[in-house]
C-alpha cells in the first residue's frame, strides 16, 4: 500500500541588504514535499510547496493530488475482491495520524481510544507505513542536503531542487534491488524533516468511519 507522507524543513534564502533601512534581512522558507510511495521505494506522485505563507495543516489540500482525489480525477482502481474471499474493499492510501478521515485514506486509530482490535490494526499499519517512512529516509540519506540549511537565491530553486532529487531517487531505485533496502537498517535513523500537524476532518469522516468497520 501506499503512503502520503509530509515532511517539511527549514531552509534559508540568502541574505538581502533592505536599502531603505540599510538592515541585513534573513529569510526563512519552510518547504515540504508530499508524496505517494509504492512498495519499491519509489514516489509514483509528489507536489513540493512552501514559501512560508501555508501551514502544515493545509500543504494536502493544496496538493494537485488532493484536488484530483476530491474531484474523483485521480482514477483510482476499482474495488476488488480479496483472493479467495467474497470480501470486496476498495484500494486506498496508508497514511498517519495527521491527516484527516477519508474513505481513501487508512490511518491509525486514536491511542486513547484502542481495543484489542484496534491495536492489532495500528501495529499492521505501521508496519505498511514503514514503507513510505524508509522511503524519505533513503531520499535524506542520499542527497545529505535536505539534512541542513540551504542558502538558495531563489525561492522558485527550492521546487526545481527538490523535484529534480525525487526523480533521481526514482532513477536509483529501478537499479536496487527492494529485498536490499528491506534487509539493510541504513535509512532507519531518525530523520531530521519535522512531523505533520493534525489535519481537520471534514464531512467525510462518516463514511471513512463505516470503511473502517
Amino acid at each position: 500500500m501506499d503512503e502520503l507522507r509530509l515532511e517539511p524543513t527549514d531552509w534559508l534564502i540568502y541574505a538581502r541588504m533592505d536599502e531603505s533601512t540599510n538592515l541585513l534581512l534573513l529569510q526563512w522558507v519552510t518547504p515540504w514535499l508530499m508524496a505517494v510511495v509504492d512498495s519499491n521505494y519509489k514516489f509514483i506522485m509528489f507536489d513540493v510547496g512552501g514559501h512560508g505563507s501555508i501551514s502544515d495543516g493545509g500543504c494536502l489540500q493544496s496538493t494537485t493530488f488532493y484536488k484530483k482525489l476530491t474531484d474523483g480525477r485521480l482514477q483510482l482502481p476499482p474495488e476488488e475482491n480479496i483472493e479467495n474471499t467474497n470480501t470486496v474493499l476498495p484500494y486506498v492510501f496508508v497514511g498517519d495520524e495527521a491527516f484527516g478521515l477519508r474513505k481513501e485514506f487508512l490511518k491509525p486509530y486514536n491511542r486513547r481510544q484502542l481495543n484489542y482490535s484496534a491495536k492489532i490494526f495500528n501495529y499492521r499499519l505501521s508496519r505498511a507505513r514503514r514503507v513510505v517512512e524508509n522511503a524519505f529516509g533513503i531520499l535524506t540519506g542520499r542527497f545529505q542536503i535536505f539534512q541542513i540549511a540551504i542558502r538558495i537565491k531563489q525561492v522558485e530553486n527550492i521546487q526545481k531542487l527538490v523535484l529534480t532529487a525525487c526523480y533521481l531517487h526514482n532513477f536509483l531505485r529501478c537499479q536496487t534491488s527492494t529485498v536490499e533496502i528491506m534487509n539493510s537498517d541504513e535509512f532507519l535513523t531518525s530523520s531530521p524533516m519535522v512531523k505533520l500537524q493534525t489535519l481537520p476532518t471534514g464531512n467525510s469522516q462518516t463514511e471513512a468511519i463505516h470503511g473502517y468497520d
